[in-house]
Order: C-alpha cells, then sequence, then structure tokens
C-alpha cells in the first residue's frame, strides 16, 4: 500500500485507492474494528465495521490558529476529506480537549473522545542539568522557531534546537542565536533532554506537545508557550508566556536558569503531572473507546422466538 498522507497530497486523486486498499486488508485478516490515524482514511470504507479515527493535528486547525483564516480556496479539499471522514467514522479521537474544540470550531465535528497521548520516555529525578534546550520540526511554522532564536540573542542565551529546520519543500528556517543541533534519533534526543537544565517549547499550534511530556518525565522544569493545549495539559506545572513575545520568552529563561530552586519546584512538579499521561494511562482510555465502538455497532438482540408481543392500549 503507498499512499500520501492527506496533508502531503497533491489532491484528491492521490487519496482515491486509501479506502479500498484497507476494506481489502481488514477482509483478508477478519478485522473486526478499525482504528485509523487519519480521519480522512474512514472516508469511502465499505466494509461495515466499527471504525475509530483520530485526529492528531490536520491542516484545517493549523491554518485557523495560524492564519485566524479558512483554507485557501486551492487547499479546501483537506477539509472536506477531513469533515467526511470524521461523519463516516463512527467514533473520533483527539489527543486534548481543546483541539476537539478546534475539530468542532472548524469541522462541525461532535461527540470527539478525548484520549491524551502518553510517552515510554525514562522517568529521571530533578538534576541541575546545563543549557536551555528545545525539541520540534523547526520547518513547521507552528511551532514559531523565530520567536525562540530571537528570545536567545536578547539575552546570550544558551538555547539549543534540536530536530529539523528543512521542510518537505526544502526550504531551511535560519537561525540567528540558537545552536542548531538537527536531527537525532530519538534516544539520543532524550539523552540531551534529560540533561538540559530548561525545556521551552514556542509552538503556537500544538495539539499535544509530545515532547513536553518526555521533559516532563525527566524532571525538566517547562517553559511553554500560553496556548489552550499547554495550559489544559500543564497549568500549574510550567511556567508560560505569550508566544509571540520574544523579551517575556527571554527574560523568563535568564531569571530560571539562574535560579536553581525554581527550577527544581517546577521540575518535580512537571513529572508529578506527567504522571497523567502514562501508557497505562492511555491503554486504558484506548480499551474503554474501541468497547465502547463495538458496542455501539453490534445489532441489538432479537427477542425470544417465544416471546409475548405486548398488548396494544388505547386511550
Amino acid at each position: 500500500m503507498t499512499a500520501p498522507l492527506d496533508w502531503m497530497a497533491d489532491g484528491l486523486d492521490a487519496l482515491a485507492p486509501v479506502a479500498g486498499w484497507i476494506d481489502r486488508i481488514a477482509d483478508r485478516h477478519e478485522v473486526a474494528l478499525l482504528h485509523l490515524n487519519l480521519p480522512s482514511q474512514a472516508r469511502g470504507l465499505t466494509g461495515g465495521r466499527p471504525v475509530v479515527a483520530a485526529c492528531h493535528s490536520c491542516l484545517a486547525t493549523w491554518f485557523s490558529v495560524m492564519r485566524n483564516l479558512p483554507l485557501p480556496p486551492d487547499l479546501g479539499w483537506h477539509r472536506t476529506v477531513t469533515a467526511e471522514g470524521c461523519a463516516a467514522a463512527g467514533t473520533v479521537i483527539s489527543p486534548s480537549g481543546s483541539h476537539a474544540r478546534l475539530m468542532a470550531r472548524v469541522y462541525g465535528t461532535t461527540g470527539v473522545r478525548v484520549v491524551h497521548n502518553a510517552s515510554h520516555a525514562p522517568e529521571r529525578e530533578w538534576s541541575e542539568g546545563e543549557g536551555i534546550l528545545a525539541v520540534g520540526r523547526w520547518w513547521d511554522e507552528g511551532k514559531n522557531a523565530a520567536v525562540l532564536d530571537e528570545a536567545a540573542g536578547l539575552r546570550a542565551l544558551d538555547v539549543t534546537m534540536i530536530g529539523d529546520r528543512i521542510g518537505p519543500d526544502f526550504r531551511s528556517v535560519p537561525l540567528h542565536h540558537a545552536r542548531a543541533a538537527g536531527s537525532m534519533p530519538h534516544d539520543e534526543a532524550l539523552g540531551r533532554v534529560g540533561r538540559a537544565a530548561v525545556f521551552v517549547s514556542p509552538s503556537r499550534y500544538e495539539p499535544f506537545g509530545l515532547a513536553a511530556l518526555e521533559a516532563a518525565r525527566a524532571s525538566r522544569p517547562l517553559v511553554l508557550a500560553d496556548i489552550p493545549t499547554y495550559r489544559e495539559l500543564w497549568d500549574d506545572a510550567a511556567v508560560f508566556f505569550p508566544p509571540d513575545d520574544p523579551d517575556t520568552l527571554s527574560r523568563t529563561l535568564s531569571d530560571l536558569v539562574h535560579a536553581p530552586n525554581w527550577r527544581r519546584k517546577l521540575g518535580e512538579a512537571a513529572r508529578e503531572r506527567a504522571a497523567r499521561y502514562t501508557p497505562a494511562e492511555h491503554r486504558k482510555a484506548m480499551t474503554a473507546v474501541w468497547q465502547a465502538a463495538r458496542d455501539s455497532a453490534a445489532p441489538a438482540p432479537a427477542p425470544p422466538a417465544d416471546a409475548t408481543p405486548p398488548r396494544e392500549v388505547r386511550a
């Protein structure tokens, strides 16, 4: 099966084979339930199985946050296929309540179930650490690389940014003050996170933010953009800053680097909060979603053959 993800497709034609492929694979393996990681994949399915579709992010909600606009006409089909997929799936899940509300605003989707993401990243006790670290796909404008880079320059902060800066269109995001570490194996990145003094995420669009959770499990103090997702997940366990304010971010990072007791308090609060987002909790939530999807799709039991029909009562 070879097909692009919907956000990388050139148009509807590229996605046309997807439903047929999924139906054939499900038939071959006698699948009882489908769990799809893009709502658009539910569009056109004909197998009659219960479908759970996860929406981890999408182009239309990205545009809503980053541009405060609907998709432009040449990309409008993205909204169509996602909305149709949400309607076709019996159950839609989101990694945060804030993203579920954003989906409702953009697609009119109701009844979205919230299942928080989880992480197997190592748990660590708090330690001093060195430097300020951020992790992300920096080519994505939603990760807000420019604000963090500017903040680093305002007070000559030791900021390292792990992750790709070259996007699918081969454009590169420049960094003038922060250190670009590039992409690296996940285990290596986790090791770097665990040795940092401070973890920062300047993201403006973030349906969940797995890197922040990984840092929290390592007892790293979190400095996060003040966006609905991060407030929902980390309120009272992180320091927040306006995502369009590099000076406030720079001042906050500088103050925190020079305050080990504050860092320790924040790191321990982050680790305690991270205990809500464990694989065990995720497994329990997903098992409940799958069971509910199967129950709702099951036909109602037939009455016993010898059951007496109800009497008609006339007033």
